[in-house]
């Protein structure tokens, strides 16, 4: 998983020049009378905002659905739009800190979630099944 992490970075044309979350996710929002506030940021630092978005993506469609994840995708790219097919290696990337944190601490999971999770990393076309499962 090391080397794949590595080759993915390696090829993600990041960005390290915005302030980004960390930990970018519907459980670090607030909203109050249509304002909203993202809270905890623990894990603030430099970095691409490409991986805060693509981390919260992930999240809503392991624990939530798919079409709220692309939902949540279309509201804020409504603000900040990307180019088509700019996020996905961010996903992969977003995915295997996922199987890191299970593989080091255990994260919540459902019947079905390493089912998604499987199917994720299938069709995400910057990571190798054989290598991460």
């Amino acid at each position: 998983m090391k080397q794949e992490l590595i080759r993915l970075i390696g090829s993600a044309n990041m960005k390290m020049d915005r302030i980004i979350h960390g930990d970018f996710n519907l459980g670090n929002i607030l909203e109050e009378n249509g304002q909203y506030t993202v809270i905890d940021w623990t894990n603030g630092q430099l970095g691409d905002p490409r991986y805060d978005l693509a981390w919260a993506c992930l999240l809503l469609r392991i624990y939530l659905s798919e079409s709220k994840s692309l939902t949540f995708l279309y509201k804020y790219q409504e603000e900040m739009p990307l180019a088509t097919g700019e996020l996905e290696i961010f996903e992969a990337l977003a995915c295997l800190r996922w199987l890191l944190l299970d593989r080091i601490a255990g994260v919540p999971k459902h019947a079905n979630t390493m089912k998604i999770v499987r199917k994720i990393i299938r069709d995400n076309r910057f990571l190798n099944e054989s290598v991460l499962l």
